[in-house]
């Protein structure tokens, strides 16, 4: 990968502008139950009891994802400290590595402006840029599918040029990564991906056997390392829970995480903003493109089409699941805006409306938050919200600076203008307004919506650190009450391991396909053992009366928001 005297400045000043836009105000906000908050207190877990061999959650063995991503964060956190930063310090630094990316695979595609354009679409959609900002494992998780991908066009597709003999050794070592950074997703979406392009190529008979044998085995190398390592020190259970719980994430509805089919199409309309509907444009052959960037961009319906499908059938539906969707989608958008600009004809007139309208909406929706404070009493007396958690949420008193607007008006500003654009130059400020709407959405207004969803709740936690107090909550899962809290392992007395260790072996015996967490176990210990420490509940509003009856040991301290502490008698 040698790079020239222009082509080396740029990606340094991409660089640069990468760790000014994403590190700034990293640590601002405090993290999000429940993704956030879980990560980030496994790496905590990891760095106080130097145990970096498993994943912990509550200090007992949490199954549901590799390590990977985990190390990151508790080497951030060696570094900086136990922080909101530290935690989502490595996306920033993923930012940085998938933007060079694109911008090199752009320059080398087509021409710089290309490659601009690509991280432009990218990092331009709310969706993608928030991404950045957070402590999530998909970020990471993606780039090393997308960069496997990529090199295995080297090898699987007949033509292409490439560095054949590194390309599949390459391919097997990022997908190994991607599968000790989420599980074995990757090995599905990057089965499917290079089996459909396979099929729609021909390419199969026309496949180096050799190269297929030096991606598996290189992937089996990386891929099933911690799993062998865990197997070997005697860890089966891990292994046996961790794929159980792929399973019943694939074939249910966890964590009630519902949605209806095309869930992720519209989670992917909206959120990447206005760049999906460029990406529409491609649906239409474009006249001009060179039969490098017609190969590529078949290449790319396919990665987005597998990707789309396949977690529109799990039934499990999260919003960050089609995030690998991200690639193809602003790949697909640049390559629009390079085909043409020009919206005449019925199709391309209708999808100009469409943008325009929903950018609109979307931009006046961020400007109606930044003054919620002056209407909500009147959304309240209303009851046009059914939900009774989230209207005690709204009841929470939290103080606007009165400009935070901006960033809604930015939005709609770049976003509309858009579509206006004649010349590649319009295109690139106005994204760069979109940008910098974007940015300060998360800057301005996010802080604030965190205070009405979860804020009286993180202060309480955060008021008890280090006191001597037990705290669990009650009725809803959450981590934050151990991360902010800084719970310590000697949290786990032999009266509680005791416990514990009884009231599984019992529930294995009742209930042996289901898993309970620990979290509930320990809530019921708390409520039915005598406790050397005050105990306090923290509930959800909208459930005290409902346990104050079930369990009369307890009574309701005081309520800020949508929630209720509860102290044990």
């Amino acid at each position: 990968m040698k790079l020239k005297g222009r082509a080396l400045k740029n990606h340094g000043l991409l660089t640069l502008l990468c760790l000014l836009v994403f590190l700034p105000f990293t640590g601002s906000v405090p993290l999000f139950d429940w993704d956030e908050v879980n990560f980030a207190e496994c790496a905590r877990e990891m760095v106080v009891t130097g145990d970096y061999s498993q994943v912990q959650i509550n200090f007992q063995s949490f199954w549901e994802k590799p390590p990977l991503f985990v190390w990151m964060q508790a080497l951030s956190m060696k570094i900086f400290g136990i922080t909101e930063f530290a935690a989502r310090f490595p996306n920033a630094i993923c930012a940085l590595l998938t933007f060079n990316l694109l911008f090199y695979l752009g320059r080398k595609l087509r021409d710089e402006n290309f490659g601009l354009l690509w991280v432009l679409c990218y990092a331009g959609s709310m969706l993608p840029f928030m991404y950045f900002k957070s402590g999530i494992i998909d970020p990471w998780f993606n780039l090393f599918i997308f960069i496997s991908l990529t090199f295995s066009r080297h090898w699987v597709v007949p033509g292409d040029k490439g560095s054949r003999p590194l390309s599949p050794i390459f391919t097997g070592v990022f997908a190994g990564l991607a599968v000790l950074t989420k599980g074995p997703a990757a090995i599905l979406i990057l089965g499917v991906t290079l089996l459909v392009s396979v099929i729609r190529f021909r390419s199969l008979k026309k496949i180096n056997p050799f190269y297929f044998l030096l991606a598996l085995l290189s992937f089996l190398i990386v891929g099933i390392s911690w799993f062998a390592s865990e197997y070997l020190s005697g860890n089966t259970q891990v292994i046996k829970n961790f794929i159980e719980y792929q399973v019943r994430l694939f074939r249910t509805q966890d964590s009630d995480h519902g949605g209806f089919l095309l869930y992720h199409f519209v989670v992917l309309l909206i959120g990447c903003l206005p760049f999906s509907i460029f990406m529409l444009r491609n649906i239409k052959p474009q006249f001009g493109d060179s039969v490098e960037m017609k190969f590529q961009k078949r290449w790319m319906w396919h990665f987005f089409l597998v990707v789309l499908i396949l977690f529109s059938i799990v039934q499990t539906k999260i919003i960050h699941y089609s995030s690998l969707c991200y690639f193809p989608l602003s790949f697909l958008a640049a390559a629009a805006i390079c085909s043409g600009i020009s919206w005449s004809g019925s199709y391309l007139k209708i999808l100009k409306g469409a943008g325009i309208i929903l950018s609109f909406i979307v931009g006046v929706l961020l400007v109606a938050v930044s003054f919620i404070e002056s209407y909500k009493a009147v959304l309240i007396a209303s009851n046009w919200i059914a939900d009774p958690f989230v209207m005690d949420c709204l009841k929470t008193q939290v103080k606007w600076q009165g400009y935070e607007w901006i960033a809604g008006v930015l939005f709609a500003i770049g976003s509309i203008g858009l579509f206006f654009a004649r010349h590649l130059r319009e295109i690139f400020i106005r994204t760069v307004i979109l940008i910098t709407g974007i940015f300060l959405t998360l800057v301005l207004m996010l802080p604030k919506v965190e205070q009405y969803s979860q804020g009286p709740a993180i202060d309480f936690y955060k008021a008890i650190k280090g006191k001597n107090v037990y705290v669990e909550t009650l009725g809803f899962k959450s981590y934050a009450q151990l991360f902010y809290t800084e719970r310590q392992k000697t949290f786990f007395s032999s009266r509680l391991q005791n416990y514990l260790a009884k009231s599984r072996a019992e529930l294995n015996k009742s209930h042996p396909n289901e898993q309970y967490p620990v979290s509930t176990l320990i809530c019921n210990w708390m409520l039915s053992d005598s406790t050397a420490n005050p105990t306090i509940f923290v509930c959800k509003t909208n459930e005290v009366a409902e346990n104050l009856v079930i369990h009369p040991n307890i009574k309701e301290l005081y309520r800020k928001g949508g929630f209720s502490f509860l102290i044990k008698k």
